[in-house]
């Protein structure tokens, strides 16, 4: 099913990350299949795959293995969402709620998606924010911000075309279901099976005590205005990577992609394990099944 294997991996690998990234390697070409590296990676010295241009290995990749943390999964997902192939991830960071693979299991899953076929396939929702000549997407989470620490904005939120409120806060986050883990929930944002097709709307340190987050369908269309700020202009971005400016007085729209993005996962690794694990959720010792 997966001949061709595309592998996205981030940069700085400690020499621990680099013998797993070889095995994996190893691993990969004993089942017969080939192994593709973007020819920019900074891992571009790793033994026994094919340096290809970006456009091809977009093309030709029939899964793209991430290792690295949630952060590179991100730019991945943003660089070939638009290639419709599936996506796995490995986690070499931290919290790792998309490169939910573990060191430890990672030749076991692996292997049972290459030759057992065992997993189960996600499509998760994407975002778009279209704001002055740009349109930008994002797996997570669109933050409108003010572009100042501890600064406040002034804006207004309407939801197809029905007007919700004006507040000044720090900023708003708009995140999907996957993102409800990520950024959305360091603002105090509900967590959100990434089942569900919905938007998570959260002021940021908002100036009204009455202020909470919303839920709103994700066939909605999110409108908001930058108002006033504490410079010259409001500044716009999606899943952290970079800000982008905004004028004051112009609408940000956001709405879902057409498009989804393919998530491979290993049979055993679900969602509220996945909680489990990565938030430090606490387990009754005492209980027994």
């Amino acid at each position: 099913m997966f001949k061709n294997i595309g592998l996205v991996i981030k940069g700085n690998l400690s020499p621990k990350n680099s013998r797993v990234i070889e095995e994996l390697v190893g691993l990969i070409k004993t089942k017969s299949r080939n192994v593709y590296l973007e020819n920019s990676s900074t891992s571009s010295s790793i033994k026994g795959v094919e340096l290809i241009s970006q456009e091809l290995f977009g093309k030709k990749s029939d899964l793209i293995i991430v290792l690295g943390g949630d952060g590179t999964f991100l730019r991945a997902a943003k660089k070939y969402y638009k290639n419709s192939k599936p996506f796995i991830g490995v986690n070499l960071g931290r919290v790792g709620f998309l490169t939910d693979i573990s060191l430890r299991n990672l030749k076991k899953d692996i292997s049972d998606v290459l030759d057992k076929k065992k997993f189960t396939e996600e499509k998760r929702d994407l975002i778009q924010a279209n704001f002055g000549n740009s349109k930008e997407v994002a797996l997570n989470e669109v933050v409108i911000h003010s572009g100042s620490y501890a600064q406040l904005m002034r804006y207004k939120l309407s939801i197809d075309n029905t007007f919700i409120y004006e507040q000044r806060s720090d900023g708003l986050i708009v995140a999907t279901s996957t993102g409800s883990t990520a950024y959305a929930l360091s603002a105090g944002g509900p967590i959100i099976h990434p089942d569900l097709k919905i938007f998570n709307i959260i002021p940021m340190f908002s100036q009204s005590l009455s202020s909470r987050p919303l839920i709103c369908s994700n066939t909605s269309t999110i409108e908001v205005e930058i108002i006033s700020g504490p410079r010259a202009q409001g500044f716009v971005s999606l899943d952290g990577q970079e800000d982008l400016p905004t004028a004051f007085g112009k609408t940000i729209e956001i709405k879902k992609l057409s498009r989804t993005l393919k998530i491979i996962r290993p049979i055993n690794n679900d969602f509220f394990s996945a909680c489990r694990e990565k938030l430090g959720w606490s387990i009754d010792i005492n209980h027994k099944k």
